[in-house]
């Protein structure tokens, strides 16, 4: 690749990272504010903490969970299309579970169709920036992309803070589907191809076979050479194939594969308390009103600063060592939210669980791709995924079940300290 070609691929990259700023405002924003639904569902559906969490860990563990089928996906239709198709099946499914009325419905709607449809995106989106940018310029320009999600989530906060007592949750519901519609759906038409993806994507080969001119003694020349051009990408296309599945048994083998997936997973298991059942935790304290929405306010905030200022700390400090400085924070946040109550260190443990917040949302993934082989970086994100998706999706089961048990967060933090603890790599 020429010197030219390689600065237009990073400029396309930095275009895909903007674009990405847009997209994940409209599909990330929803699930991060869930928590500020949380006590009206329970109430108005009679749902017990297990319940009304696990839809949100669904949705989460769905939104990682789902990297496969979008890996597969992304060999047929590519990038784009799985985006655009992601991005409008999001904004389908939570206007549609504004109308369940059973914890079923939602968990089936809300938790996997939601979670799902933002995989499309977000595994789409990732692997895109990953394939255009090198590694210095990775944690920021995932930082960029991120930051749009928090960005949404302060404008959601107040939305839900407002209309929430007005309106009710389910036409919160379909308005915030408005939004992602309006939002991400046509940001999603600017995520650009990698160049070897326009040539080997399968759906593409398919419409250049219906293309094939009549034959006659001209155009089975040119047939001939579009035929060969075919077999070489197919050719190519197959050996990388060939060569991703060998390294998917290669990767399960290394022990640092299993290191860096319960490096991610523990802390994870945390990290969906803090983001499903934080509002609840706020709730069984008796935090008035006025001091939630203070307390909520913030976490985004500092979501955008964490993301913005991982992108710039990241490219002076190793990233395994800002990820064990995270999860030993982390541990000291957990007991300090638990054992001193009180507004001024809630405050601040609100501070940190936005800021750190925004690095979980990106750090891991950039470590992913140093840990495993640059050419494997889809396999990497996929791996990082499934481990988030373990995370979120049984994380706030133990958290609830014991709220649900004492009517208390006390154990369940105290547990969450231990997983951030044994979650240093």
């Amino acid at each position: 690749m020429s010197v030219r070609d390689s600065v237009r691929l990073v400029n396309r990259g930095w275009i895909v990272s903007a674009a990405s700023f847009l997209v994940f405002g409209g599909v990330l924003s929803p699930m991060t504010v869930y928590g500020r639904l949380f006590v009206d569902i329970e109430t108005e559906l009679g749902t017990t903490a297990v319940q009304t969490g696990w839809i949100a860990s669904m949705t989460w563990g769905m939104c990682f969970f789902g990297s496969p089928i979008s890996e597969r996906l992304e060999k047929y239709i590519s990038y784009r299309p799985l985006t655009v198709i992601g991005s409008s099946l999001t904004a389908l499914t939570i206007f549609l579970s504004s109308f369940m009325d059973s914890f079923l419905g939602l968990l089936v709607l809300y938790g996997i169709g939601y979670g799902t449809a933002s995989n499309f995106v977000i595994h789409s989106v990732m692997c895109v920036i990953f394939e255009h940018l090198p590694h210095r310029h990775r944690i920021l320009a995932s930082g960029i992309a991120f930051s749009g999600s928090s960005l949404a989530t302060i404008g959601l906060v107040v939305a839900y803070e407002k209309l929430l007592p007005v309106i009710g949750w389910r036409i919160v519901l379909r308005l915030t589907s408005l939004f992602t519609a309006l939002v991400a759906v046509p940001a999603s038409f600017l995520i650009s191809e990698p160049p070897h993806r326009r040539r080997t994507s399968i759906l593409n080969k398919l419409r250049s076979d219906k293309k094939t001119p009549p034959n006659n003694t001209k155009s089975n020349s040119s047939h001939a050479t579009v035929d060969k051009h075919q077999n070489e990408d197919s050719q190519t296309h197959e050996a990388d194939y060939g060569l991703k599945t060998e390294t998917w048994t290669t990767l399960l083998k290394a022990p640092v594969t299993w290191l860096f997936f319960f490096a991610i997973f523990l802390p994870t298991m945390t990290w969906s308390v803090y983001w499903i059942n934080i509002v609840s935790y706020f709730d069984s304290i008796h935090v008035t009103e006025a001091c939630l929405n203070n307390l909520l306010t913030v976490q985004p905030i500092f979501e955008l600063i964490g993301k913005i200022g991982i992108g710039i700390i990241a490219e002076s400090v190793p990233h395994c060592t800002l990820l064990i400085c995270h999860n030993l924070l982390f541990f000291v946040t957990t007991l300090l939210i638990t054992f001193v109550p009180v507004y001024k260190v809630l405050l601040l443990c609100s501070i940190l669980i936005g800021t750190g917040r925004g690095i979980y949302n990106v750090l891991p993934y950039s470590v992913s791709t140093q840990i495993l082989p640059d050419h494997v970086n889809d396999k990497a994100i996929t791996l990082t995924m499934i481990a988030y998706g373990f995370g979120f999706t049984f994380g706030t089961l133990p958290a609830g079940a014991i709220y649900d048990v004492t009517g208390s967060y006390t154990y369940a933090f105290v547990l969450n300290a231990g997983l951030y603890d044994h979650g240093v790599p």
